[in-house]
């Protein structure tokens, strides 16, 4: 299996279902509707949404992301230590918009696995708009209705960042990031 493929994520992925004391599960419509909707409130950065749909010892994991400027890997326990994360991500990195494009999403008892890739728009420190985009492995746990574990693994090494200049509109695609001269 190739590093970097989406089989590879996804047995990545597996690897972390292992993880954790078992517990009485949800019902699998019950565990595939929160996750969907939580990251759907991740996604458009619906904090009060997502914090509804969080359990109160909710566990976020990001162990892929790199230490220095990004101040990663993350690792926030418990729902107050999450909204704040979140919050201060926001309004420090000046997020704009966040998108996933789910190429491959299942269910494996009390988790759901989305595997694809994420795109993300930042206001840029010297002007301009910062892209950002790579491939992603998100685990969500489900728990009594609410998300308990969010586990995200994204490929950093192989991830794509692009600054171009605010007057500048941008069109993403699958295989690049760049200018769009078409769009007024």
């Amino acid at each position: 299996m190739k590093s970097g493929t989406p089989a590879f994520f996804a047995a990545v992925a597996m690897a972390f279902l292992f993880v954790g004391t078992a517990t009485a599960q949800d019902d699998p419509a019950t565990v595939e509707r929160t996750a969907r909707a939580y990251l759907a409130a991740y996604e458009s950065v619906d904090v009060e949404r997502m914090m509804e749909l969080a359990a109160e010892d909710i566990v976020f994991r990001d162990d892929s992301a790199p230490a220095g400027s990004s101040g990663g890997p993350y690792v926030f326990e418990g729902r107050d230590a999450w909204l704040s994360a979140v919050e201060g991500f926001v309004s420090e990195n000046g997020l704009i918009d966040l998108h996933q494009r789910h190429d491959l999403a299942y269910q494996s008892g009390a988790q759901m696995v989305f595997v694809g890739s994420v795109d993300a728009r930042y206001r840029a420190p010297a002007g301009g708009v910062s892209h950002f985009r790579s491939r992603i492995v998100t685990v969500l746990t489900v728990q009594d209705g609410r998300v308990s574990r969010h586990l995200d693994i994204a490929d950093y090494p192989g991830a794509r960042m692009e600054v171009v200049p605010t007057e500048a509109r941008v069109k993403i695609s699958s295989d690049t990031i760049r200018p769009d001269p078409e769009t007024p």
